[in-house]
């Protein structure tokens, strides 16, 4: 899978199958999900690990980390109002639009690689105990050089949420993606859990896992433990922060982000 067109066959197909079921198609993009109707707001963020939930048909979700910095090795990477902006086109399908506006590293400054992302739901957008997806997705180099990853990459991510007990909830992450690399392309096993549960009253926090293992390179696996606090604005906001903390010598040293989620 060393050719963009591997990558962009999955989104495509991802796109033909998020076409729903007559019984299941009275809204769409063209026809929204009226307000009484919409499903409580899920975000991708603000852990490592994806949801397996869309965005209503014809309703837009913007995921956002105002200001994040990286730190490593002595060396800070910063993000200004990097974005997630979802559309909702069916019952069971969003696409995502990622953008780094601007961004900070090794001195240079500017803007980022843009990703397209397509999620198909496949069960639990409605209720359940479970909840899975898929998530192909392509990232195009539009950075500055030193700022991006140089080349087009891609991959697919599987995240499956479950309804534990006591009201806590696990969310997890099988992904692979096709990164570049020196000498050409390689593949990057990235496997994530993250754990969470209301703390009092709208806010609510969670503790994750996440590593990232090369499969066809030398052992620079990255492990760090993650956790954060989201605050619940109403039906359409929820803010957020969180921290990250590298385990293994190749993972980022500490990270720090605040943001938040609007739907319309």
């Amino acid at each position: 899978m060393s050719a963009p067109s591997l990558w962009l066959s999955p989104f495509l197909f991802a796109a033909a199958a998020g076409v729903d079921a007559p019984s299941q198609a009275t809204f769409h993009s063209f026809s929204p999900t009226p307000r009484d109707a919409m499903r409580e707001m899920v975000t991708d963020r603000p852990d490592t690990t994806e949801s397996p939930f869309t965005v209503d048909p014809g309703h837009v979700q913007l995921e956002m980390d105002a200001f994040a910095a990286e730190r490593d090795d002595g060396a800070t990477e910063l993000w200004v109002a990097a974005s997630n902006l979802r559309l909702g086109l069916t019952s069971s399908l969003d696409l995502h639009l990622i953008v780094e506006p601007w961004r900070h590293a090794d001195g240079i400054s500017g803007f980022g690689d843009l990703t397209l992302r397509a999620k198909l739901n496949l069960w639990g957008n409605d209720g359940g105990a479970t909840a899975f997806g898929v998530i192909p997705f392509v990232r195009f180099p539009t950075a500055a050089p030193g700022l991006g990853a140089g080349d087009v990459e891609g991959g697919l991510i599987l995240p499956l949420t479950l309804e534990l007990p006591s009201d806590f909830e696990l969310g997890t992450m099988l992904e692979l993606d096709e990164t570049h690399r020196d000498d050409g392309y390689g593949t990057d096993l990235v496997v994530s859990g993250s754990l969470g549960h209301d703390l009092w009253g709208e806010l609510g926090g969670y503790v994750e896992l996440a590593t990232s293992v090369p499969l066809d390179g030398p052992d620079d696996t990255e492990l760090g433990v993650n956790g954060g606090l989201i605050l619940q604005l109403g039906d359409d906001v929820a803010i957020d922060t969180g921290t990250r903390f590298g385990l293994t010598a190749p993972a980022p040293d500490f990270a720090w982000f605040v943001g938040g989620s609007a739907r319309y």
